[in-house]
């Protein structure tokens, strides 16, 4: 296979392509979280996404987490708390539960097909 498009006679490089999409600078880092100091949370829905909490507590409360992008810390969080997790989360749960060995329920786990091979996000 050549280097060389053909065709529509609009001839491309992909060497030069490549080595131009190579000197693209990196996005830059995303601008970091908003940070919720010292609340007390009791009984609330609470969305993770996007937020930092400090030195919070969280008691009864229902987390829903669509993306691994918040941070938790020294917080207090309660065995009463529910997390609800969004598609995209789960797919990393299952990846890792996929390896991990041990039974974890059905909406944690990869789906294992007939064949031997894995389905996540499919």
């Amino acid at each position: 296979m050549s280097e060389k498009g053909s065709g529509s006679g609009n001839a491309f490089d992909l060497a030069t392509l490549r080595d131009a999409l190579l000197k693209i600078p990196a996005a830059p880092p995303p601008p970091p979280p908003p940070v919720v100091r010292g609340l007390w949370y009791n009984g609330k829905t609470i969305n993770l996404d996007g937020w930092s909490f400090e030195s919070c507590r969280f008691d009864n409360c229902t987390f829903i987490l669509n993306s691994p992008y918040f941070k938790l810390k020294n917080c207090y969080i309660d065995k009463t708390n529910v997390v609800q997790y969004g598609e995209l989360v789960l797919n990393v749960v299952r990846l890792f539960n996929h390896q991990a060995g041990f039974p974890v329920p059905a909406e944690f786990s990869a789906i294992k097909n007939s064949d031997g091979t894995v389905s996540i996000g499919a």
